[in-house]
């Protein structure tokens, strides 16, 4: 058990049937970060996922394959969790 899964179980509980809910805010977080990057504003999760790169788009993948049920839960949460760790919006630029 990763220590991002351990956090987790001892906040509420191994629950995977939590997780969806939990990452069906990552679109539009992911969407929302693009747009201030680039300027660029785009609609659906198969266009974002083709204009981002890297752990972004790696979490992307990840709550799509969460939403369907089809994910490993000790895998994406500690995904999720380490991704949301280092998310600065601080930094990002407007456009």
């Amino acid at each position: 058990m990763s220590s991002a899964t351990a956090i987790f179980t001892r906040a509420g509980g191994h629950n995977a049937e939590r997780l969806p809910t939990t990452v069906k805010q990552v679109f539009y977080i992911l969407q929302h970060l693009h747009y201030l990057k680039t300027g660029d504003f785009v609609q659906t999760k198969r266009e974002l996922a083709e204009r981002l790169q890297g752990k972004d788009r790696e979490v992307l993948e990840m709550s799509i394959a969460v939403q369907s049920g089809d994910f490993d839960f000790d895998k994406a949460f500690s995904l999720l969790f380490e991704w949301c760790q280092k998310v600065d919006v601080g930094t990002v630029a407007t456009a």
